[in-house]
């Protein structure tokens, strides 16, 4: 039979780790967004985006969706530092690829964004023109596509797709 002292410490660690669960971003009920608060964690993103602020970053992305809860699709962009596919999908390995974009002097600005109302799946799709500048990029005009899940916590990117350059 366990000591006292093992059941208490058991029962005490299940207690936080289900307080821990239940105050994350993904266990907070998924809410309509309104376009002001998805604007608002976009150019939080791009912010840190351009400061390589890697933790702050990883709050502004939703986690992987579990149980049939939206969460998580993509990330996906062209070159330099092109990511697609199951890459694209991977969020575990979403931040390492934000670090390596910043030691290449990426750097994104907000040239346009429209949308940001949450359709009938959870998610608030949005569109976007961004300007896109690297080591071997000139900056360029991009477009792109996103949605956001937001909770009580606010927006959080679900999709990012930066597409083609803007046709001048």
């Amino acid at each position: 039979m366990p000591s006292r002292s093992v059941v208490v410490g058991l029962c005490i660690s299940a207690v936080a780790a289900t307080a821990a669960h239940a105050s994350s971003p993904e266990a907070s009920r998924v809410r309509d967004c309104h376009p002001g608060e998805v604007k608002h964690g976009v150019v939080a993103f791009t912010r840190a985006f351009n400061a390589g602020n890697i933790q702050k970053l990883d709050g502004l992305f939703a986690r992987k969706g579990a149980h049939g809860r939206p969460g998580f699709q993509w990330y996906s962009t062209g070159p330099p530092g092109a990511r697609f596919g199951s890459a694209a999908t991977n969020r575990s390995t979403l931040m390492s690829y934000f670090a390596v974009r910043h030691r290449a002097r990426e750097r994104l600005k907000l040239l346009q964004l429209s949308g940001g109302n949450a359709d009938d799946n959870a998610y608030a799709d949005f569109a976007f023109h961004i300007l896109r500048q690297a080591r071997g990029l000139r900056a360029t005009a991009f477009e792109g596509k996103g949605a956001s899940i937001c909770s009580r916590y606010g927006a959080r990117i679900a999709v990012w797709a930066i597409g083609p350059p803007v046709s001048r």
